[in-house]
């Protein structure tokens, strides 16, 4: 069905038309796994640790880089798409492992003063402020009467 459309985005030659139709289903999981280290990678930057994701592509990037053009010889256009897919989903996995490890303590629980014990120290004499803060109230912000 959308065959011929996606076809002729990439070329308007008859004779490359089965070279790329082969290679649809590969563009396609580079399209998905790139989709997937973007995202965690900008979870990443969203939990302000950017070094494990440059870290994370500069590795999986340079190791394609350098097998690029083996993979090229050995197995063609089909095999570097496909190593273009597995550094994608390194990357993935890798920024997904970072990614969940600095994300561990996002919205953890405040230890609870309930059972008595005050997580920060409290000046003793700092007046009222301190009085609350060891109690667990606030200051009024309008002046007593």
């Amino acid at each position: 069905m959308l065959r011929y459309p996606l076809v002729g985005l990439f070329t308007k030659s008859p004779a490359l038309e089965s070279q790329v139709i082969r290679l649809l289903p590969l563009i396609l999981a580079v399209v998905v796994t790139d989709a997937l280290q973007a995202v965690t990678g900008f979870g990443l930057v969203g939990l302000k640790r950017t070094g494990p994701s440059l870290v994370s592509t500069a590795v999986w990037f340079g190791i394609l880089a350098a097998l690029a053009v083996p993979v090229t010889d050995t197995a063609g256009l089909p095999g570097l798409w496909t190593a273009l897919a597995c550094a994608n989903l390194l990357q993935a996995s890798t920024k997904w492992a970072f990614l969940l490890r600095h994300s561990a303590h996002v919205g953890a629980p405040v230890p609870s003063t309930a059972s008595g014990g005050n997580p920060t120290p409290v000046p003793q004499d700092r007046g009222k402020d301190a009085e609350c803060l060891r109690k667990g109230t606030t200051v009024s912000p309008r002046p007593e009467r």
